[in-house]
C-alpha cells in the first residue's frame, strides 16, 4: 500500500510539473480604446500596384481586349501632439493606370490628390474624433478630395479596427481565427459585402526596436468598388498577407498583401450604358509606418 501510496505521489507530482511545463505565454493584440504614442511622430507609406491585368470591354456583339497597369502611392505623416490630437500632412498622394486596348496603348492616366500639401487636425470632442484642414489652403476643385481625406481619418481613429480584427482577449502564438472581412487592412475604396478573413499569430518579434506580433492573413472577399474610374463594380479578392503590429502601441508597422482580383460590371459614363466590363489581374499592397526621431 505504501508502494501505491508513493507512486500515486509521483504521478501527481509529474502531473504538476508538466501543466507548469506546457502552460501557454499569450499577447495582448489590442486593447479597449486607442492607445496613442503621444509626443512621437511616424512617417506611413502606401504602395498599391497592379501589373498587366486582363480587360474585356463588351459593348453589344463587339469584345474589346487590353491590359492595365497602375500603382497608387501615398505619403502621410501622423505627429502625436496630445491626449486629443493629431496632426497629419498629407505629403504625397498620387496615381497612375496605363491600359493598352487591342494592342493600342492609351495616354496613361495621372492623378494627383487636392488634399496633397494640406494639413489635417484631427480633435477629440465629446468622445468622437473630427478632423479639420489646419493649414493649406483649399482651392474649390480640391474640396471633395480634402473632404474624402478627413472622412477617413475620422473613420480610422474612431472605430478602431485593431479591437475587431484581434478580439480583446489575450492570444498565442500559433492561434487562428476568423473575423469579419471588412476589417481586413488595406481595402480603401472598397465597400465589403462578405467572404472570409482567416489569421494566424505566427510569431513574436522585435521590428524597428518594439516587441511585434506577426499575424498571416488569408482571404477571399466580396466587395463592391467605390472609386469613381470604377463605382458600383463588384469585385473578388483571393489572396494573402503579413502583418506586423506593435504590442506596445497597438498599431501595424507593416502590412503586405498580394491578391488575385476579379472585377465586372458597367463601364461608368462616358461609356455607353451597355458597356460591360471584366478585369482579372495581381494586386500588391504595401504599408510602412516608421517613427520620425527627433531632428530627423
Amino acid at each position: 500500500m505504501k508502494i501505491m501510496a508513493a507512486f500515486g505521489f509521483v504521478i501527481l507530482t509529474m502531473s504538476s510539473l508538466v501543466a507548469q511545463e506546457v502552460a501557454v505565454k499569450t499577447y495582448q493584440l489590442a486593447k479597449k480604446g486607442l492607445t496613442l504614442p503621444v509626443g512621437r511622430k511616424f512617417l506611413q507609406k502606401n504602395k498599391l500596384s497592379g501589373k498587366d491585368a486582363k480587360i474585356a470591354i463588351e459593348v453589344g456583339e463587339q469584345t474589346i481586349d487590353g491590359t492595365m497597369n497602375n500603382l497608387g502611392l501615398d505619403e502621410k505623416i501622423f505627429d502625436f501632439l496630445e491626449k486629443g490630437k493629431i496632426r497629419v500632412s498629407i505629403l504625397s498622394d498620387q496615381s497612375k493606370v496605363a491600359m493598352t486596348m487591342q494592342g493600342n496603348p492609351a495616354p496613361p492616366k495621372e492623378t494627383v490628390k487636392g488634399s496633397v500639401g494640406k494639413v489635417i487636425l484631427l480633435e477629440l470632442k465629446e468622445g468622437k474624433w473630427v478632423g479639420s484642414v489646419e493649414k493649406g489652403e483649399v482651392l474649390e476643385g480640391e474640396k471633395e478630395d480634402v473632404d474624402k481625406e478627413i472622412k477617413a481619418l475620422e473613420r480610422v481613429f474612431n472605430e478602431n479596427e485593431g479591437e475587431a480584427l484581434y478580439g480583446l482577449k489575450p492570444r498565442a502564438v500559433g492561434e487562428r481565427w476568423d473575423v469579419d472581412p471588412k476589417f481586413m487592412p488595406g481595402m480603401g475604396d472598397l465597400d465589403v459585402r462578405g467572404g472570409k478573413l482567416s489569421l494566424h499569430f505566427q510569431e513574436v518579434k522585435e521590428f524597428q526596436g518594439d516587441l511585434c506580433a506577426v499575424i498571416e492573413t488569408t482571404f477571399d472577399v466580396e466587395a463592391i468598388s467605390k472609386d469613381e474610374d470604377m463605382k458600383g463594380m463588384a469585385m473578388n479578392l483571393r489572396g494573402s498577407g503579413r502583418i506586423v503590429r506593435s504590442l506596445s502601441i497597438f498599431t501595424e508597422y507593416k502590412f503586405v498583401g498580394e491578391a488575385l482580383f476579379e472585377m465586372n460590371g458597367k463601364v461608368p459614363p462616358p461609356a455607353p450604358p451597355n458597356a460591360l466590363m471584366k478585369i482579372r489581374g495581381d494586386m500588391n499592397v504595401d504599408t510602412r509606418m516608421t517613427e520620425i526621431k527627433e531632428g530627423e
